[in-house]
């Protein structure tokens, strides 16, 4: 990645950042964030950090693998009704470059 990315990545990164801190949504004040307004965040306004974290827990984790061949295997049960789990929403993220996992 070439240096201008990487200062334009951080851009968007600290705009983000900004936008959700200095806005004081849902009460954070930019050095803390209790779960409630973490999860109001993303509920409401971007999925970004819970994205990123997802992310980093997916290519990180040693269990991943076998997390995620547990997940699958739920949801086939859970379409074929033998199952079910409460459904949860969150916003759309919004796609900042720097937080995407998919960029190249």
């Amino acid at each position: 990645m070439a240096y201008n990315d990487r200062l334009n990545d951080q851009e968007e990164i600290k705009k983000f950042l900004d936008d959700i801190f200095i806005a004081k949504h849902a009460g954070c004040d930019g050095k803390n964030m209790n779960y409630k307004q973490f999860e109001y965040i993303n509920k409401t306004i971007s999925s970004e950090m819970f994205y990123s974290l997802m992310a980093i827990l997916h290519e990180r984790l040693p269990c991943s693998k076998n997390f995620f061949r547990m997940k699958k295997t739920f949801r086939a049960a859970e379409d074929k009704g033998d199952c079910s789990s409460p459904v949860r929403t969150i916003a759309s993220p919004k796609m900042i470059r720097g937080l995407s996992i998919t960029k190249t």
